[in-house]
């Protein structure tokens, strides 16, 4: 008696990919009503699609930038399971920080923030001339603004922000150039009340 068993999956496909998740799709298997999905390393959380159980696609979410999982792919039927069906796929690297904004300027200090990058856990500020000091409190180092202060007033800096994550750095964000203001310059002196001595 010839056993019936279920067909792996086949043209395992991945035909959207960012730095934090991506879809998996595959050829359909006949008599399949479900489909189990690992990575390796663990990570992510998989999900079905709107289509449901038996549609072969999956999103993965959560997973770090610029590292490379090898995905095995199961399909489940009446019959039992398959034998898994495997493909490596590397998510992007983490995206540049953009959108720089410089906020509560004054001639020594400064708030620079900007959008969140996805999956970054930390980011560094880098500054041209190096006159300041960056801050951060140490709860709140994956949060997109650092203070700067130390800076020197009425000058022109030029500061670019790189996103950190356990696997890497992005590429620095476009330089972004602030001024901090001048101090008001004193009064004149009168000249009635310089005295000529020569």
């Amino acid at each position: 008696v010839k056993t019936r068993t279920v067909q792996s999956p086949k043209d395992l496909k991945t035909p959207w990919v960012t730095d934090s998740d991506l879809t998996l799709s595959w050829a359909a298997v006949r008599g399949a009503t479900d489909y189990v999905v690992r990575l390796q390393p663990p990570a992510g959380e998989v999900t079905e699609t709107e289509k449901g159980p038996t549609a072969p696609e999956r999103r993965i979410t959560g997973l770090l930038p610029g590292t490379e999982y090898k995905i095995s792919v199961e399909a489940v039927g009446s019959e039992g399971r398959s034998s898994p069906s495997h493909i490596k796929i590397a998510t992007k690297p983490l995206r540049a920080p953009f959108d720089l904004a410089a906020t509560s300027i004054t001639d020594r200090t400064l708030q620079l923030s900007w959008p969140a990058v996805p999956g970054a856990t930390d980011y560094r500020v880098t500054m041209d001339p190096p006159d300041g000091e960056v801050t951060v409190a140490r709860n709140a180092i994956a949060e997109s603004k650092r203070e700067i202060k130390g800076l020197q007033q009425g000058k022109e800096y030029q500061l670019t922000v790189l996103a950190l994550s356990p696997v890497g750095s992005s590429a620095p964000s476009e330089a972004f150039v602030v001024k901090t203001r001048a101090l008001a310059a004193p009064s004149s002196i009168s000249p009635s009340t310089v005295t000529d001595n020569s």
